[in-house]
Parts: structure tokens; sequence; C-alpha cells
């Protein structure tokens, strides 16, 4: 039901913005390290973007969390569309390539 593809502008400018971290949780006993992003500012940049906020999931006790999977489709988005600019890249550079190589054989 209402199904739109994803906008890469809109993808690209959430995952630029998004700030990996690293943090412990206040509730974890074991005092591990983790990584991930904080939820707030996860939230905080999806209204910045004009995304909703899907990501965002309610923990205990009022306690903010992630649905990561929700963060796979613009990271594909976005990987997509680097994969185009590569693409196009190498073409270019090939192109630059021959270009140069008929330049230095005309001049020997």
């Amino acid at each position: 039901k209402d199904i739109e593809r994803l906008d890469a502008d809109s993808a690209q400018n959430l995952i630029m913005a998004l700030a990996p971290s690293t943090f412990r949780l206040k509730e974890d006993d074991d005092d591990s390290l983790h990584m991930g992003f904080i939820a707030q500012d996860v939230r905080d940049v999806m209204e910045q973007v004009g995304m909703k906020d899907n990501a965002l999931v309610g923990g205990p006790e009022g306690h903010m969390g992630l649905s990561y999977t929700e963060l796979l489709a613009p990271l594909v988005a976005l990987a997509q569309r680097q994969q185009r600019t590569i693409e196009k890249l190498e073409a270019r550079v090939g192109e630059l390539e021959k270009a140069m190589e008929r330049l230095t054989n005309d001049g020997r």
C-alpha cells in the first residue's frame, strides 16, 4: 500500500547527517561498549531531512531505541547512487586515458 521509491537525495542527506557513536547502556550490568546511533539524534536528523521517524522504537521506562532495519533502504539507495557515479567516472577516466594515449602517440 502506498509504495514509493526512496528518493536518493533524501537517503543521502539522512545517511550523511547520521553520527556513528559508541556508548554504554545505563542499565547494562557488564558495562560493554556498543556502536550505533543515538536515537534522539536520528529522530532530529529524520525531521531535518523530512523523513518519517519509523526507525524509532519505544523501549523500557520511556527509553528510545532504533530499528536498524529501517536504515537499510537509505543505505542501499546511497550505495546504488554511488555505484552509478563510480561507473560514470570509470567510463570518463577510460575516455581520458584513450585521449591521452592518442595525444602521446601523435607527438612521437
